[in-house]
């Protein structure tokens, strides 16, 4: 049996609005899945071997690193202690919440392999420098990452097909942005809203073009950077 309950829009819970999305409780089998993704200790690979300079490798296990490469909590320690909330909506899909914003410790989060949906919370995490995505992921949040401030680059998975409104509104510290995949991906409005120092957006090198023409992307025409 499913205990469904909604979350009605302009409510916040634990310092996160969720907006109007229903949410079932796992049952057992669910409950289950969701423990195997929450202790799946693989690697995710980082592409940019810059974001840990000084360290000697370029693969880790999820979880929260500081600046130079150093693990402050493991995934699971992520969620025992209320950073993270991992959970299962309506259509099955795993997803994540942040639950209390990185305000307090300055780091790079390596988010768990599995997860398919990045929801609201990270509102103001001013001590986010970098998160890094697995190729899990197919769905952000709208404006997900609003007001953190600190956060410099991020890459977004082949398989997340919109940008939606206002997901890095505020991010002054943003530089550069990466657009994984092969196909034009959907923009919407306010998408670097005040994104003073953003100063690349790299995409494959055959969709330039077609992106600098595109609804929402056209104003940021000049920042497009090709990449094979």
């Amino acid at each position: 049996i499913f205990v469904v309950f909604v979350v009605l829009i302009g409510a916040m819970v634990g310092g996160y609005f969720l907006g109007n999305i229903i949410f079932q409780k796992p049952n057992n089998s669910q409950t289950s899945q969701i423990e195997e993704i929450k202790n799946d200790n693989s690697d995710i690979i980082i592409n940019d071997k810059e974001t840990f300079e000084e360290v000697d490798f370029f693969s880790l296990s999820a979880g929260l690193y500081d600046v130079d490469g150093i693990l402050i909590m493991s995934w699971n320690e992520l969620i025992d202690n209320n950073f993270i909330e991992v959970g299962e909506n309506l259509n099955g899909d795993l997803y994540i919440i942040c639950s209390a914003p990185f305000k307090k410790i300055k780091g790079v989060l390596v988010v768990q392999n599995g997860i398919t949906n990045i929801y609201q919370g990270f509102e103001s995490s001013y001590g986010l420098i970098e998160i890094i995505l697995p190729n899990s992921v197919v769905q952000i949040d709208t404006q997900t990452f609003v007001n953190c401030v600190n956060l410099r680059k991020i890459t977004i998975p082949s398989g997340v097909n919109e940008i939606e409104y206002g997901l890095f509104e505020d991010c002054y510290g943003l530089t550069s942005v990466t657009l994984l995949g092969n196909e034009l991906k959907v923009g919407s409005r306010n998408l670097f809203k005040g994104c003073y120092n953003l100063s690349a957006i790299y995409v494959n090198a055959d969709l330039v073009e077609e992106y600098k023409t595109a609804e929402y992307w056209s104003e940021y025409a000049d920042l497009f950077v090709g990449v094979e």
